[in-house]
């Protein structure tokens, strides 16, 4: 019994000192970083709500030119 509960501290301890040194993994990017990814996720966004209105109203004019031949020539 005292073999196994040496043998479980030993493995809290191994987890604890990890986590421990793991701790630089959670740290803050560099406010540059940070910047720079905003800056790119702000345009990206600006640019794919652009392309995908263009394409909504390219597709909307097609279906109404479509309606309208459909009018004019039946």
């Amino acid at each position: 019994m005292k073999n196994i509960f040496k043998n479980r501290l030993l493995k809290a301890g191994v987890i604890t000192s990890l986590v421990a040194a793991s701790g630089s993994a959670f740290a803050e990017a560099a406010p540059e970083v940070t910047a720079a990814t905003t800056q790119f996720q702000t345009f990206f966004t600006d640019n794919a709500n652009l392309i995908g209105g263009v394409f909504l109203t390219a597709g909307f004019v097609a279906i109404g030119w479509k309606w309208l031949k459909g009018t004019i020539f039946s």
